[in-house]
Order: structure tokens, then sequence, then C-alpha cells
């Protein structure tokens, strides 16, 4: 079998520090449900409980997720799977990330917020672009070490989604790219690629990718909102915070979560983290050290990005986010955010208030 090729029995060893978050999944298990398969019985078969949808903050491993979609392909005969998925893809399977892609004002700020916040949905890759007079190109690379090369369906997932969205955020279902991207080489039939992207087609391609005419990007979105978008914005940057970067070691992404988790019990110390870690405190430290990091500094920083995107959600008081973070009283928060940014949170917050309106 060749390593792009899905199979039910063995899926490439993606690890489990790259995740795909449970509202991705629900795109799965409803088009599951519709071939007759119960999405219980289908999660099952790839050792995780039903009760995982459940949790709309919860993620899974991308190998479940790529199992799961080859058991599906398995027992339905389906073909390019990826592209039906994505082809699928509606606002509501991203969450937060859904509703900020939504409130863009036009399609250069919804291209951002894709690349910036990708890792909400999936962080197993990564999205970065270029740009030229006539032309806007997207890529999308896999974060999985060299001879493990992302399966077929996850490549061919997010170029599906990536047109899908821009045409539903356009309300142009006519739209289409110059050309679309792909590293596996062409399949016998076309005709799948040639319906849903309308464009042409490269296989054997060194990157996987779409390309867009530059003028693309000043196309205004109908469904633009300012406002709404600051508040997603700042939620989704929380959510990132607490996901961590998936080329970092995973203990440490595991020691962001639980001091960010911690906080709403007082400020976290050392030894409380190394014992949910299951860590003696001196060897936290050590590693702590070998990543140029100090503990009482990573938990500082680490308030002062919560901070950050906290005070752009006007729903939460000074005294909430005083709590959020762990401070005794608002006065303790008031001096280290003026400590951080030479502001009072007050004045930083209506600073910020102005700026979104002007």
């Amino acid at each position: 079998m060749k390593s792009s090729e899905l199979s039910a029995q063995s899926s490439p060893p993606i690890g489990s520090r790259y995740t795909t978050a449970t509202w991705v999944l629900r795109l799965l298990t409803e088009y599951s449900e519709e071939l007759g398969l119960p999405a219980e019985d289908l999660l099952r078969r790839v050792g995780n409980e039903p009760g995982l949808l459940d949790d709309h903050d919860g993620r899974l491993p991308c190998d479940d997720f790529v199992r799961a979609c080859a058991y599906v392909v398995s027992q339905f005969a389906i073909p390019h799977l990826g592209l039906r998925l994505g082809e699928r893809m509606r606002p509501r399977y991203l969450g937060a990330y859904g509703f900020a892609v939504l409130s863009c004002s036009n399609m250069r700020e919804l291209f951002v917020q894709l690349a910036r916040y990708t890792a909400l949905a999936s962080n197993v890759g990564h999205i970065w672009v270029e740009e030229n007079e006539t032309a806007f190109i997207r890529y999308w690379r896999s974060f999985m070490d060299q001879g493990e090369p992302t399966p077929n369906l996850l490549d061919e997932m997010a170029m599906a989604s990536w047109i899908t969205t821009a045409r539903q955020t356009t309300g142009n279902p006519a739209m289409s790219p110059r050309w679309v991207a792909f590293r596996h080489s062409a399949p016998a039939d076309l005709a799948p690629y040639q319906n849903l992207f309308r464009c042409e087609i490269r296989f054997d391609a060194d990157e996987v990718a779409l390309c867009f005419d530059r003028e693309f990007l000043d196309v205004k979105l109908p469904q633009g909102d300012a406002r709404v978008h600051a508040l997603m914005t700042a939620l989704c940057d929380r959510l990132l915070t607490q996901i961590g970067d998936p080329s970092e070691p995973k203990w440490l992404t595991d020691c962001r979560r639980v001091i960010i988790n911690a906080f709403r019990n007082g400020e976290p110390d050392v030894g409380y983290v190394a014992k949910i870690l299951g860590l003696p405190p001196s060897v936290l430290r050590q590693k702590l050290k070998q990543h140029a990091l100090y503990f009482r500094t990573f938990v500082d920083e680490l308030r002062h990005d919560l901070a950050l995107t906290y005070l752009a959600d006007h729903t939460l008081a000074l005294l909430d986010i005083a709590y959020l973070l762990g401070f005794s009283e608002q006065s303790a928060f008031q001096r280290a955010f003026k400590r951080w940014t030479g502001k009072t949170p007050g004045e930083y917050r209506k600073q910020s208030l102005g700026n979104a309106d002007s």
C-alpha cells in the first residue's frame, strides 16, 4: 500500500500531540449518520467514547480522526472523502473560529484569520501565503516528520474547505480559484476535483496550495461586523493560548494548560503544577530552564497574554478578569497590568475600544 492511501487497519503515525477539535469531528459523524453508521459506533471503532461529541471544547488525536475517516471509507467505498467533507464545511463546524471568519470585513482579513487560527480546528499543519502583483497563494503543510506524509484525506479536506468557505462567505457560489495543487499523483477520475474547484488542477506538486487572483482579497464580505469580529478574535486568541504550539514538547503544552486551569484557584506554585504533571519540582524547573524559561516568569507571561484577550471581551468586568487570572483582589491585578503595559486595565480597555470605533 502506498503511504498516502487510507486504510482502516493502519494510518500514518501522526502522534498524539496533533489534535482535531470535536466540532470538526462532527462534520464526519453527521456524514456517517447520513450513510447509516451511527456516530457512537464510529467513535468506538477508533477507541473513543460517544460522549466526546458533547464536549464542545474537546479534542481528539488527529490519527484517531484519520482512522475514523478510514473506517467510513472501508465501509462505504467512498472515494475522495476529504473532498466530500471539505465541501460540507460550514462555519458551525468551526466553533468560535467560524464566527471569527464570518465576521471578517473582506477576504484578506478572512485569509489572515484562517491562517492564524487554523490550529483551533486541527494543529497537524500550518498555513502560509505568498502574494505578488497578480496572485495570492495559500499553502498548507503538515507538521509531521519527514517520511510520514499527511494522508491525501487531510490535504484534500483542507483545500476543499478553503474554497467552500470562500464561496459561502462571499455569497458567490460560482467563484473559482486560478489553480489548486496537490502533492499526490492524479487519480483516474478527475471529475470530483473539476466539479468542486472548477479550475486548473495540479498534481505531483511540491506543496499543497490554492491560488486566487489578487483582486479577490479586496472583496467585501456581507456579514462583516467589526464588534463581533473583535470579540471572536479575542476568544480565539484565548483558546489558541490554551492549545499551545504543536511544535513544542508535549510536556510544555501540558504545563501551560495546567497553569491556565489553576488560575481560577489562585496563583499556581511549581509544586502543584509539577504534581499534576507527575514530575518532581526540580525536574520541572530543569526542563523549563532547557527552554530558557523560569516558572515565575512563565506564569507571569501567561497571565499577561490572557489579560489582553480577556480585556477585549467587554462582557467581562475587571473584577471577573482578576478572578480568572488568579489574583486575590482587583488591586493586585491593576498593579500587575500596569507593570506589564504602563496602563491600568481600565485605561487599556478604553483605549482599545476607542481604536475599534475609529
